[in-house]
């Protein structure tokens, strides 16, 4: 039997606190620096009406989500506790999960990355790819105000998710805020 093509390697960074990553080798030889989400939002969740919710409305409990892309706990529950939220509640119908932005670490700057990774996405949910951008920022953060999210960077983030790259590129730089 032939083996599938090796697209993507699992890394541990760190010797105190391993994390695993997933890097996709085609893109990471092709010099784009993301890395890809390790257990991704399943896009059959996303409320059509909504973008930015997952699981039934009529869900007995809603869980609303506020988080700043750049902050190291909203990361952390992006990575560690929202996967097991959706497989074990959001999946059987029990929870429905409404993501809120609050970009907060750059003071409210309309330039500081957590506005623009705000913007990025919103701008995604328009396209019916909020989750998958939303998955791609936590997986990518690396710090608060270190780059992570420029422009470039979300432009590559963008691209990885399928956005349609002429509507992305006029709303972030237009005027439009959310």
């Amino acid at each position: 039997p032939q083996l599938p093509q090796l697209r993507h390697v699992l890394l541990v960074d760190g010797d105190d606190d391993p994390t695993v990553r997933t890097l996709d080798l085609g893109r990471l030889l092709a010099g784009v620096d993301q890395e890809f989400p390790i257990r991704p939002t399943p896009p059959e969740l996303v409320d059509p009406a909504n973008s930015r919710a997952i699981g039934p409305a009529d869900a007995p409990v809603t869980v609303d989500t506020w988080s700043d892309f750049q902050c190291p706990a909203c990361g952390y529950f992006a990575r560690q506790v929202e996967p097991d939220l959706i497989d074990e509640y959001v999946k059987a119908g029990t929870v429905r999960v409404v993501y809120r932005d609050v970009a907060f670490i750059d003071g409210g700057d309309p330039n500081g990355e957590s506005q623009q990774a705000a913007g990025a996405a919103r701008w995604a949910g328009e396209q019916g790819k909020f989750w998958q951008y939303h998955d791609y920022l936590f997986e990518n953060q690396d710090g608060e105000n270190k780059g992570a999210f420029r422009r470039e960077r979300l432009d590559q983030i963008a691209s990885a998710v399928g956005l349609d790259m002429t509507a992305f590129g006029s709303c972030m730089s237009g005027s439009a805020v959310f």
